[in-house]
Parts: C-alpha cells; structure tokens; sequence
C-alpha cells in the first residue's frame, strides 16, 4: 500500500510541475519556433535558418528550407513568408571542402530575394563550424541597400 501511495504521490507531484510553455518572454507563447541547437531531423535535407536584415531588431526565421548537393556543390534555401512579403536566403557553396571560412563571391555566394527583387551579395563571409552529416555555419553578407547579419543556418546532408 505505501509503495501505490508513494507511486501516486511522485506521479501527482511531476503532473503539478507542468505549468504550459516556458519562453524567455513569457507574456508571447513562442514555444512554435524551433530550437536551433535541438532541431528536429528532416526527411530530405530541411534547412534551419535565421538572420537579422537591414538590422531589423526581430530575426528572421524559416524552418522552410531545403538543402540540395551534387557533384560537391551545396545550396541552403530558407524561405519565410508568404506572397507579399516572401523572403528567401539562397546560399550556395560551388565547391564545399568542409570546416572553414569561406568568402562571398570568392568560394560562395549569397542571395536574399524579397517579392520577387533579388540582392546578390557583394562581399561577406559564411563559417562553416560543423561537418560530418550536418552543415552548421554563420554567416554575414552585404548587397546593394540590403545587409544581412547575425545568420545561421543547419542543415542535415542527405
């Protein structure tokens, strides 16, 4: 009998700790975005991406992406938004080598596309951090009138 009331008791006990979705700001449930550093595995190469542009104070975050390779090329696509304020962050690596620094317009490219008006990047840099079946990097790019800061993107390698 102690043992059932004692099992009752923890049980009753962990129930009552539950008290609904823990955010940093608890006054706005976010708890629909993704944690970066524990992301859920996706099926066909899924792209986690975030980044700051033009210096807008709130990030911008997709985890509407997808990541193709071939032939030692790797693309991250994010795309966040619908219609008219569809935004999209291309990055391609024509000739990925792993770990390291890479240079826009030198070993990579950037491209961030708004309604259709597309910015490629003049110069900026993508870190690539993590390898093995995952690609994990930062990332910062200038364009004509745009500037992207504070990215990241994961993505899974098939």
């Amino acid at each position: 009998m102690k043992k059932v009331l004692l099992s009752a008791l923890v049980l009753i006990g962990l129930y009552s700790c539950n008290n609904g979705a823990y955010d940093m700001s608890p006054t706005v449930d976010k708890s629909n975005v993704p944690n970066p550093l524990n992301l859920p595995l996706g099926p066909h190469g899924d792209v986690y991406m975030v980044a700051r542009i033009n210096g807008d104070t709130v990030l911008w975050r997709s985890s509407y992406g997808i990541g193709f390779q071939s032939s030692g090329e790797i693309k991250m696509i994010g795309t966040y938004g619908v219609s008219a304020s569809k935004r999209t962050i291309i990055i391609d690596i024509p000739h990925y080598n792993g770990l390291g620094l890479y240079s826009m317009n030198t070993n990579a490219t950037a491209t961030y596309v708004l309604n259709g008006d597309t910015v490629n990047s003049t110069y900026g840099t993508l870190n690539v951090f993590e390898d093995h079946n995952w690609i994990r990097a930062n990332f910062s790019f200038q364009g004509t009138g745009t500037s992207i800061t504070d990215g990241y993107v994961e993505y899974q390698r098939n």
